[in-house]
């Protein structure tokens, strides 16, 4: 399997917000969809990191604790650059919109 960084502009409004991304670690398939697995991330918010891990079934598990979980919709589709996903709360309420920047393979 492939493994990628896979990076990620914070949007609001289709607009970049400068500080603000995402990096996951992940294994693609040859489609291009996140493999099944746990993968690691972080979100970069200016000076403040917030590792997380992806589960297979799409929740992001933040710092290992069990409250702080959220689903990302990256599962849900090919990965791609400009494709736009989002990682929301159980309640749907609190949105966060993600850009996809690059895409680079780790491994030969």
């Amino acid at each position: 399997m492939d493994i990628y960084r896979i990076k990620a502009q914070h949007i609001q409004n289709g607009v970049p917000v400068p500080g603000q991304f995402l990096e996951l670690v992940a294994g693609l398939t040859s489609p291009g969809f996140i493999a099944q697995g746990d993968w690691y991330g972080v979100v970069v918010d200016q000076a403040e990191f917030h590792p997380f891990v992806l589960t297979q079934n799409g929740y992001c598990q933040y710092a290992g604790d069990k409250t702080q979980v959220r689903h990302c919709t990256i599962v849900a589709r090919p990965v791609v650059v400009d494709e736009i996903f989002e990682i929301t709360w159980a309640d749907a309420e609190d949105r966060y919109g993600y850009q996809v920047v690059s895409v680079g393979r780790l491994n030969a």
